[in-house]
């Protein structure tokens, strides 16, 4: 239940505050930040039952009244955060027949798309998978290394059960019914490989990716594993997880007051999108260096380092995790309240300068095959494009081993609606074509365009990218 209020910040009146009853007081705190840019730590508000409202208060015994006037104290240090001024509109919002919405529709979307049935809080999950659909490769190496007719013994039952909905997903055979699918066993794997999944409520969907990909990483090795003592040879020196989405970043520290440098490797499977009052693009969260405070071995004393990260190996895919989530520094388990600002993100996105030099010597002829095809595209005659659609032969997308230029082009956005972790709700969008992206909402799949995807970057209480996954762009194998 909301409640209206007004509060009052200096000479500031910040009229009909809309306080839900069944959030925490967290939550309205980061209301009041995205509205003032005064932090929730050093909020104090006024006006409540017992003076100060506490963060652990009971809104049914804080005198919580309709119209009640508040008073916000507090210095500000993060630019307010306005709503988008024009809301997204989706394909079917142009029609006004509904005859013409309907049709549009089931002939765009739920054709050749389906829907996952929600299970009662497992919006989280689904929305995970559907964006995983927009990884081919992943499902087909699942086929090959765990065919189904050879049957998954545990422990690789987990894996059996995502090969089989994504297998599903892709399978342009009627499912009968209402054409949804219902991810029972999914959820099922999902609750007992990860105990937090098992309690009632929404979940946070970055931790069901993490479950997902271990899964399957764990999966993989395993098989590789029995491979090597059936004598039979492995398939590849890596699983097919970090062929796929592993980034192998390399950091260097170097003390501030010494000469000594430590650099060292690691691999990732998300670059880390870090949001400020100063961050206003992608670009801008990710954090590639950083001052840190280590012990000195020279010094014989903590100092100061200065770390420098760099990519040195480009995956297929790229996820990115937007860290949207607030949590209290005097109390990490409470709720975890979310950051809602305006952060853009690219439809084509160019990790060429996060990497290593090395990396950027062996993406220059990638690239510069790119620009000189793209070029061509520019400077071919109309005539020439009207030949090459009639002689040409329509092809599957080329399959994506490797990244060979740096450039990459958005294919999912997993998006989440609300104010807190533990509440609001998840979609997944993944694209179809160049101008058209399909919206999955659970049991609800619809069409929308890129332009619609590139207003998900937040400001407001609108759907708002909470992870992204890119797919490296490579020249193409057919000029």
């Amino acid at each position: 239940m909301a409640t209206k209020v007004v509060v009052k910040w200096g000479k500031q009146v910040l009229d009909d505050v809309e306080i839900d009853t069944n959030e925490s007081v967290q939550v309205f705190k980061t209301q009041l930040w995205t509205l003032t840019g005064v932090p929730p730590e050093r909020q104090k508000i006024l006006g409540f039952k017992g003076g100060q409202l506490k963060d652990d208060a009971d809104w049914g015994k804080a005198g919580l009244k309709q119209g009640m006037k508040l008073m916000l104290m507090g210095t500000a240090d993060q630019i307010p955060i306005a709503a988008p001024e024009v809301q997204t509109k989706f394909v079917e919002d142009l029609v006004t027949d509904p005859d013409q919405v309907d049709a549009m529709t089931v002939t765009s979307a739920a054709d050749s798309a389906r829907g996952l049935r929600n299970l009662g809080y497992t919006c989280y999950a689904n929305a995970t998978v559907q964006c995983l659909t927009a990884v081919p490769e992943l499902r087909e190496r699942l086929e090959v290394e765990f065919p189904k007719e050879g049957g998954i013994m545990p422990p690789l039952s987990s894996v059996g059960t995502i090969r089989d909905l994504l297998t599903t997903l892709a399978d342009d055979k009627p499912v009968g019914g209402d054409g949804v699918i219902v991810p029972m066993s999914v959820i099922a794997t999902l609750r007992r490989e990860n105990p937090q999944f098992q309690e009632k409520g929404q979940h946070d969907a970055q931790e069901c990716l993490v479950t997902i990909l271990r899964i399957l990483a764990s999966g993989f090795d395993t098989a590789k594993r029995q491979a090597a003592s059936s004598g039979s040879a492995p398939s590849a020196e890596a699983n097919a997880i970090d062929e796929l989405f592993g980034i192998q970043m390399e950091s260097t520290d170097k003390c501030v007051d010494s000469d000594e440098s430590v650099t060292k490797r690691e691999m990732v499977r998300a670059l880390m999108c870090y949001i400020t009052k100063d961050v206003n693009s992608l670009n801008q969260g990710l954090v590639m260096e950083e001052s840190i405070e280590k012990r000195s071995d020279a010094l014989d004393r903590t100092a100061e380092w200065k770390r420098t990260a760099k990519i040195a190996k480009l995956p297929p895919y790229l996820w990115v995790n937007f860290v949207r989530f607030y949590s209290s520094a005097s109390d990490p388990s409470k709720t975890r309240a979310k950051i809602l600002r305006n952060v853009t993100f690219p439809l084509m996105f160019d990790a060429f300068n996060l990497c290593t030099d090395e990396v950027k010597s062996e993406c220059e002829p990638g690239r510069a095959e790119i620009r000189r095809q793209e070029d061509d595209k520019v400077n071919k005659t109309k005539a020439d494009m009207d030949v090459d659609t009639k002689t040409k032969t329509p092809k599957d997308p080329v399959r994506v081993t490797e990244s060979k230029s740096g450039m990459y082009e958005l294919c999912a956005v997993l998006t989440h609606k609300g104010r807190a972790l533990d509440s609001g709700h998840y979609v997944a969008w993944v694209k179809h074509t160049d101008e058209v992206w399909f919206k999955f909402d659970d049991e609800t799949v619809t069409t929308c365009t890129p332009d619609d995807i590139q207003k998900l970057s937040g400001g407001g209480d609108w759907h708002m990218a909470y992870m992204i996954l890119y797919r490296a762009r490579n020249p193409q194998e057919c000029p």
